[in-house]
Parts: structure tokens; C-alpha cells; sequence
């Protein structure tokens, strides 16, 4: 993710904001360095939990905020992505790399089987 905004609906509680403007620029040059590093993390392969505790810190903010909120991003796009993979205008080469990357993904551990079964036989590119 090159961009992240947070929003506060209570005035006060930061969550991260809902997904706009995705661009997998990974399907189109299969480089996974980051734009811009995330604390020490330079690839997404890099990004872990721990990734998002440092910037809390650093805010003075409960370390495991931005952790869980990242957790529950994770969480909620693995509910969402088999369902939705199936309708994403995706070009065949694009969608097993994405399927490849969830392989290396560490925000994905946990989670890959139910990223990859959108991308089962049934699937037609």
C-alpha cells in the first residue's frame, strides 16, 4: 500500500481509512519494494504486525493500536477477497502474481489459504 490515510470517527480513535485508489503496480513490474518504507520494513514480504506497533510508539500511542488495526484490515480482506476475485478485471498474468505474492505476504500468515481459494479452478481469466 503506497498510500494510508487515518480517520477519526469518534473525533479522537484513529482507524485506517477505507481502500481507495488500489493500483497493484507489483502486477505490472513484479518489484515489491515499497514507495516509501514502512519503519524498517522496504518490501511488503517485510511488513509484519510489528511493522505498525514502532509508529504507535512513536506517537505516544497504545503500541498494539495500529497492530490490530492492521490485523483487522488483514482479517476483513480475507472475508471479502474470494468473493470479490472472481469479479476484479484482472488479466490472467495479474492475477497469479497476485496469487503468488499472498505466498510471501507476512500480514497474510494465518490467512493464505483463504486469500488463494479465490484463485481455484473455478476461476476463469
Amino acid at each position: 500500500m503506497a498510500a494510508a490515510s487515518l480517520i477519526y470517527p469518534d473525533g479522537r480513535t484513529a482507524h485506517l481509512s477505507p481502500a481507495y485508489d488500489i493500483v497493484p503496480t507489483f502486477c505490472l513490474d513484479g518489484d515489491d519494494t515499497l514507495a516509501i518504507p514502512l519503519g524498517r520494513a522496504k518490501t511488503m514480504a517485510d511488513v509484519t504486525l510489528e511493522t505498525f506497533r514502532r509508529p504507535g510508539m512513536l506517537l505516544s500511542l497504545d503500541p498494539r493500536l495500529l497492530a490490530d488495526e492492521a490485523k483487522r484490515t488483514v482479517e476483513r480482506a480475507a472475508d471479502e477477497w474470494p468473493g470479490l476475485l472472481p469479479n476484479l478485471p484482472l488479466v490472467k498474468s495479474h492475477a497469479e502474481r497476485l496469487s503468488g505474492r499472498w505466498e510471501s505476504v507476512a500480514l497474510a500468515e494465518g490467512h493464505r489459504q483463504v486469500f488463494l481459494s479465490g484463485f481455484g479452478a473455478n476461476r476463469s481469466f
